[in-house]
């Protein structure tokens, strides 16, 4: 936290104020959702049963292939890295997203004393090729962006627990979209990330 002048009245205030606790001048982004009871994130997604089986949830929580750090990492280092994540097919590995869609979440490790099971959205990218050179480059779709719940994405946090048995890093989302619950809306990006 860091204090920064009003730019109305000039009181020295936080930089993650709503407001001017002097003034009441508007200061920081308002969220855009309140959460005000515990909503799965089909209260705020909306997904028919239909559109559900057409999505693969991501849950992108350790290093993979030639990436030799964590994708949270990837996320901070900026939108191409994190890009790259949900581009990702390993020699030999099975295709992960064999759906239409990825709903891709990322492990939260550094607020891990907070709470285990913590994961920010990444966004929701439409696959729109699979390479069949993928052996060679570990590159195994060409994907972009959707804009659903686009200003979501570093904001929401979600709270899902990963059973002992959950070792891949991809899954039916309708298998689990009611277990993904809102545990925080951010006013601000999760590490300023902003996708292009």
């Amino acid at each position: 936290m860091a204090l920064i002048k009003c730019p109305e009245c000039s009181a020295q205030i936080s930089d993650r104020a709503v407001s001017c606790v002097n003034c009441g001048y508007p200061i920081g982004q308002h969220p855009t959702y309140t959460i005000t009871k515990k909503k799965t994130i089909g209260d705020l997604f909306g997904l028919s049963d239909n559109e559900l089986g057409h999505y693969k949830l991501h849950l992108a929580r350790r290093a993979i292939g030639n990436f030799n750090d964590l994708p949270l990492d990837a996320y901070l280092r900026g939108w191409k890295s994190w890009e790259g994540w949900n581009k990702w097919r390993g020699t030999g590995h099975k295709d992960d997203f064999n759906r239409d869609y990825i709903f891709a979440l990322i492990r939260l490790y550094n607020r891990s004393y907070q709470n285990p099971d913590e994961w920010l959205f990444g966004g929701i990218f439409r696959i729109v090729k699979r390479f069949n050179n993928w052996n060679d480059t570990q590159i195994g779709y060409d994907v972009e962006l959707v804009d659903l719940c686009k200003d979501l994405i570093g904001r929401l946090i979600v709270n899902f627990h990963c059973s002992q048995g959950m070792l891949m890093r991809a899954y039916n989302l309708e298998t689990y979209y009611k277990h993904l619950v809102v545990y925080e809306i951010l006013e601000k990006q999760f590490g300023g990330i902003i996708p292009v």
